[in-house]
């Protein structure tokens, strides 16, 4: 079987894209688990600062705000309810992605 530039090219372009697409999943899942950290952070200050006997009357109902927000209503962000978007998805995508490509060869050394 004979392999031609334009088979090699369109091989190269595909391994260059999926290598972009796990930099940019890598990326976004780094990014929102910074955020949930900061959540995370600005929701323990708000418990500590609403704990302190001197505070001030802005900055309790700041916090008062902030925890009732929290209880009710946050959650991981996720791709159209099937899977969240946190640190461990790239993990994850690999897995799959690995699993797949095992498949795949079994099928070729059949």
């Amino acid at each position: 079987m004979k392999v031609t530039s334009v088979r090699l090219m369109v091989i190269a372009t595909a391994v260059a894209w999926v290598m972009k697409d796990v930099y940019l999943v890598a990326l976004i899942c780094m990014q929102c688990e910074k955020f949930y950290l900061a959540v995370e952070d600005a929701n323990s200050l708000c418990v500590l600062q609403s704990k302190r006997r001197n505070r001030q009357d802005h900055f309790h109902r700041v916090c008062k705000s902030v925890l009732q927000l929290n209880a009710g209503s946050f959650s991981k962000m996720s791709a159209c309810g099937v899977f969240y978007v946190d640190a461990t998805l790239p993990l994850r995508l690999m897995q799959l992605l690995t699993n797949y490509i095992i498949v795949l060869l079994q099928f070729v050394f059949l």
